[in-house]
């Protein structure tokens, strides 16, 4: 059985800013996976890219995101992910990379970054980076533009104390943590 956890834009009545995932260091790196690619090929097509976790927690997500929805984004990107390293696993590989969804004139790709020891005995946390784009981008070039930039994400996120509190939430406590990004008090 899969679940998607999709959010919402609105906790309690107040409208999640897309702005509260710019994150200061993780950012400026997404961004120019998005700048080199361009560099690259002469051409853009990116839709937007996120950073998030195995169960979704979206932690960053690059300047000019173009998805009025990233926690949608970041949920779906999981769960493809999910269902992905369950057929490596069903087909006896040893890993699952990356994995591509096309839609015609859209394409979300979804790449393992990594993971996070969290240093509470848990397994480590998944990182992952979701990519919306057009169907003409090229993800092979994207992927070498990512693989640029995967250990200074790591380091990021493993120097920044918000980050590590992020992505030790339960998914109970995800929705005080989303309350407390839009500038909310929870009770």
């Amino acid at each position: 059985m899969i679940f998607i956890l999709i959010y919402s834009d609105t906790v309690q009545g107040m409208e999640l800013q897309p702005s509260s995932l710019v994150h200061e260091a993780i950012t400026p790196l997404l961004d120019e996976i998005a700048r080199d690619y361009a560099k690259l090929t002469g051409w853009g097509g990116m839709k937007g890219i996120l950073l998030v976790d195995q169960d979704a927690k979206v932690i960053a997500k690059n300047t000019m995101f173009g998805p009025k929805k990233p926690w949608d984004m970041g949920g779906i990107g999981a769960a493809l992910h999910g269902v992905a390293k369950q057929a490596s696993q069903y087909f006896g590989c040893n890993a699952m990379a990356r994995t591509t969804i096309s839609f015609g004139n859209l394409q979300l790709f979804v790449h393992a970054l990594g993971a996070v020891d969290m240093g509470d005995g848990k397994p480590p946390r998944e990182l992952l980076i979701v990519v919306l784009a057009d169907e003409k981008v090229k993800m092979g070039i994207v992927l070498v533009q990512l693989q640029k930039q995967a250990s200074k994400i790591v380091d990021a996120i493993t120097n920044s104390a918000k980050t590590m509190d992020l992505l030790r939430l339960d998914e109970r406590a995800v929705h005080g943590y989303l309350l407390s990004a839009a500038g909310t008090k929870t009770a």
